[in-house]
């Protein structure tokens, strides 16, 4: 997949994410956020995709816990113009779509959640909310709940003193 000028759409995000830089989410970084996420949901990978006897080129997507992969690869005579397997390349596509926007949600509940001090969900959100960053519930829980710090103090409040 090809993004034009990606680089200079994430640039903004990358000046809140050097250590030597204070957490500063500004309308610079929301910008930034809504165009590369705009860029991802639609960007085409490797040109339109067609059909029909003339095509002999099949692209197969498959997306990981990292990143998303389309290798391109010869079709044999029994996938050409093999409608069950376009619709099956359409529907990848699209969960790709959505996995990316689900990863990049819950990258910056991450975020939030550490930058807030791990101090639990309404305060995680009421902080991103300060700063213009929109997440929901849902990411901030499923954040916390993968959250190995918070996991540590749960315990050590669980933990009786002698």
């Amino acid at each position: 997949m090809h993004i034009p000028e990606y680089s200079q759409i994430v640039s903004p995000l990358y000046l809140v994410t050097h250590k030597k830089n204070n957490f500063h989410w500004g309308p610079e970084q929301q910008q930034a956020f809504a165009q590369i996420k705009q860029e991802i949901a639609h960007v085409v990978a490797l040109g339109p995709i067609r059909t029909g006897p003339e095509v002999k080129n099949v692209l197969y997507s498959a997306a990981g816990n990292h990143d998303a992969h389309a290798p391109k690869s010869q079709a044999n005579e029994e996938h050409r113009n093999n409608e069950q397997v376009d619709q099956a390349a359409k529907i990848e596509v699209s969960k790709i779509d959505l996995d990316w926007q689900h990863k990049g949600e819950l990258f910056l509940a991450r975020w939030a959640h550490d930058a807030s001090g791990h101090q639990g969900r309404d305060a995680t959100y009421k902080w991103a909310r300060d700063r213009g960053v929109d997440l929901t519930m849902d990411s901030i829980s499923q954040v916390i709940h993968d959250c190995e710090t918070c996991a540590a103090i749960k315990q050590a409040k669980r933990v009786k003193p002698l």
